[in-house]
């Protein structure tokens, strides 16, 4: 995962998905790497809605610029 890559090396990383017990799952994983954080937002990518939603508490929770990286992963 590209985000195991990002935490390790001191990033804060927020995943996203549907399925808030995969993020809340991953996101253990991910914070029990290294010096960086992982945190989640949950959305469906595919409801117009839930992205402005994303956007919403991304922007609340980040008062400062950021750089974003959208990955789709099926499986």
């Amino acid at each position: 995962m590209i985000s195991e890559g990002f935490v390790t090396n001191g990033a804060k990383v927020y995943i996203s998905s549907r399925d808030a017990k995969a993020c809340q799952q991953a996101c253990k994983e991910l914070n029990a790497l290294g010096k960086g954080k992982a945190d989640y937002i949950t959305a469906d990518f595919y409801k117009e809605d839930d992205v402005r939603k994303l956007a919403e508490e991304l922007g609340r929770r980040e008062k400062r610029a950021y750089n974003m990286s959208i990955m789709n992963w099926y499986g």
